[in-house]
């Protein structure tokens, strides 16, 4: 374990992928893929990652930092997924992230958040169930009101 500590942090000091592969350890290994891929932006190695979850964490962690959804369609976990591509998708105000959701609550979220951002009514029309259709337009229409 200790082996496994030390070259991970030599790893992470000098940005050195192929420090992690001498790594036995599966956990600290996992580390140091992790702390690579968020220094390089290097969304890729979080593919090495043998733990689901912290695999995800990994993508889920340099979507955020970089802004680049396509990231996010990497994560296993269906929530964690959605809350991804909710987080990067309003950070850059592109509501086509707002249709790679599973769960259509986090998907009208989405398209209402980004529709105040950009005032847009057309984008609150991607929403199909009623009363969060409705919502979206008094909530533009709101944004737009304050604005004047």
């Amino acid at each position: 374990k200790a082996r496994g500590y030390c070259l991970a942090e030599v790893a992470s000091v000098r940005a050195e992928l192929p420090i992690c592969e001498n790594i036995d350890d599966k956990d600290w290994k996992d580390v140091c893929y992790f702390n690579i891929a968020k220094l390089t932006n290097k969304s890729e190695i979080c593919e090495d990652i043998s733990n689901s979850a912290f695999s995800d964490d990994c993508f889920d962690s340099l979507a955020r930092k970089t802004k680049y959804g396509a990231s996010c369609g990497f994560i296993r976990d269906s929530i964690k997924k959605d809350q991804c591509f909710l987080t990067v998708a309003v950070a850059i105000s592109d509501e086509n992230l707002c249709h790679e959701m599973n769960n259509p609550e986090f998907g009208w979220t989405c398209f209402q958040r980004i529709a105040k951002v950009k005032k847009s009514f057309k984008i609150c029309d991607f929403i199909s169930y009623d009363f969060a259709h409705e919502r979206c337009y008094e909530a533009v229409n709101e944004t737009i009101a304050k604005s004047q």
